[in-house]
C-alpha cells in the first residue's frame, strides 16, 4: 500500500522536535555547574574558567590612568596622577610596563621624604631584563628573571595586566604570571565556594594559622572574570568575628575581540608599617599602617594583534637625554655610555641580543651581491 503524505502540521512537528534534541545536545556539552558539586569541584572548574579565559588574551598594547595616593601617620599625605602604559606578547614572554605615579625621591641633607612624579619602566624578554628609575637617572640591562636590584632601591618589575584580580597588591609589579598566580589558587584548598546568583561565586580561601581570609567574586556568565578580591584578618578574642578587610580590588571588565579585557582597577591595601606590631596582634584591630589607593581606567590600543619587536628594546623606551646606560649582565657594572644627542637617538653600544647568523647572512648576502655585479661588469667589458 502506498503510504499518505504526512500533513504539513507532522512534518513541523518533526523538525520542531529535532531541533530541540539538537539544543539539547549542544546544552549539554557545555561546561556546567550541578548543584552537587563538591568545594573542591567547584574551586576547580571556576579556577580552570578563569585560566582558559586569560590565557585566550596573548598580546595586547593599553594605556591606564587615573589616581595615586599613600597615607600614613607621621607623614603628609601623598596624592596625585597616576600614568601606567603596558605591552605584551605571552606567546614570546615578553613585557613592558611604564609607570608614573609620585615616589619618594633619595633622600638628601635639603630634602627628606619628598616625593615626586616619578617615571619607572621595565622590560623583561627571554634575553634580558631593562630597568629604568628616574630617581637614578640611568637604565641597567640585567639578566633575565631580575626583579630586586640593590643597585636601585624601589624599582619595580612588571606587570601582567591579566592578574588582576587574582593576585594580591605585594605581587603587583612584580613580573607575576597568571601560571604564578592560578597555580597558588589551584593548589591551596577552598574553604567555600558560595552561588551569589547570576553566574556570581565567592571563593573563600582561610591562610595561615586560620587567622587571613583571602575572597575572589568571580563572574562565570561573563568571561569568567575575577571582579573584586579581599583579604581579611580575624578579631583577637572573639568567636567568627573578622575585622573589616585591610586590601580590596575592584575589577570592571569588557568583552573586545572576542575576549575579556579590564577597563577599570580600584585598589585600596593597608601595610603594616615597619618595626611596628603585627596587624593581627593589635587589640583594637586598628594598627598603624601605610594606606595604598589605585584607581584606574584603561583605554586598550589592541588586543591579540602582533606588536612591533622594536617595543621591547631599549631604543623604544624614550629615556631622557643623558641617560646613563649601564650593562650588569655579567656581574660587573659596565657603563656603555649615554642616550645624549638632540634627536634623542642613543648614542651607546647595542645592547640587543643578535645571533651571529644573522649577520653572517647579511654579511653572505652583501657579498653574494657584490659578486654578481663584479660579474656583469667583466662580461660588459670583454663584450
Amino acid at each position: 500500500m502506498r503510504k499518505q503524505p504526512r500533513s504539513i502540521a507532522a512534518q513541523f512537528r518533526c523538525i520542531r522536535n529535532a531541533i530541540f534534541c539538537l539544543f539539547v545536545a549542544g546544552v549539554l556539552q557545555l561546561p556546567t555547574i550541578s548543584l552537587g558539586e563538591t568545594t573542591a569541584e567547584l574551586q576547580q572548574f571556576i579556577i580552570a574558567g578563569m585560566r582558559t579565559e586569560r590565557q585566550q588574551l596573548k598580546s595586547g598594547a593599553y594605556t591606564a590612568n587615573g589616581k595615586f595616593s599613600v597615607k600614613e601617620p607621621g607623614s603628609p599625605a601623598v596624592s596625585g596622577e597616576m600614568s601606567l602604559k603596558g605591552f605584551f606578547d605571552a606567546t614570546q614572554d615578553k613585557f613592558r610596563s611604564d609607570s608614573k605615579r609620585p615616589a619618594r625621591t633619595m633622600p638628601s641633607a635639603d630634602a627628606k621624604d619628598k616625593w615626586n612624579a616619578t617615571s619607572r619602566k621595565v622590560v623583561s624578554t627571554p634575553d634580558m631584563s631593562l630597568f629604568y628609575n628616574e630617581n637614578f637617572d640611568r637604565l641597567e640591562v640585567h639578566q633575565p628573571g631580575v626583579l630586586e636590584l640593590s643597585s636601585m632601591p624601589n624599582t619595580e618589575g612588571y606587570l601582567d595586566v591579566r592578574v588582576l584580580g587574582i593576585t594580591s597588591f605585594s605581587h603587583l609589579f612584580k613580573n607575576r604570571t597568571i601560571h604564578d598566580s592560578f597555580s597558588e589558587l589551584e593548589k591551596a584548598p577552598a574553604s567555600e565556594c558560595i552561588d551569589e546568583g547570576e553566574g556570581i561565586y565567592r571563593i573563600v580561601w582561610i591562610t595561615g594559622p586560620e587567622d587571613r581570609r583571602f575572597t575572589i567574586w568571580v563572574d562565570t556568565q561573563n568571561g569568567f572574570t575575577p571582579i573584586r578580591l579581599q583579604w581579611q584578618f580575624y578579631k583577637i578574642g572573639s568567636s567568627g568575628e573578622w575585622l573589616d578587610p585591610f586590601e580590596v580590588h575592584e575589577i570592571g571588565w569588557r568583552q573586545s575581540s572576542s575576549e575579556w579585557v579590564p577597563t577599570s582597577y580600584r585598589m585600596n591595601t593597608q601595610i603594616a608599617l615597619p618595626s611596628r606590631s603585627k596587624p593581627d596582634k593589635l587589640e583594637n584591630g586598628t594598627p598603624a599602617t601605610r594606606e595604598i589607593h589605585y584607581d584606574l581606567s584603561f583605554n586598550w590600543k589592541s588586543i591579540n594583534e602582533p606588536l612591533d619587536d622594536t617595543l621591547f628594546e631599549y631604543e623604544s623606551m624614550e629615556l631622557p637625554v643623558g641617560t646613563s646606560l649601564v650593562d650588569a649582565r655579567s656581574g660587573d657594572r659596565e657603563r656603555l655610555g649615554t642616550t645624549g644627542v638632540a634627536s634623542g637617538q642613543p648614542t651607546a653600544p647595542e645592547v640587543r641580543t643578535r645571533s651571529p647568523w644573522v649577520w653572517l647572512l647579511v654579511i653572505g648576502n652583501v657579498l653574494f651581491v657584490i659578486a654578481v655585479i663584479a660579474y656583469f661588469v667583466a662580461r660588459s667589458r670583454r663584450a
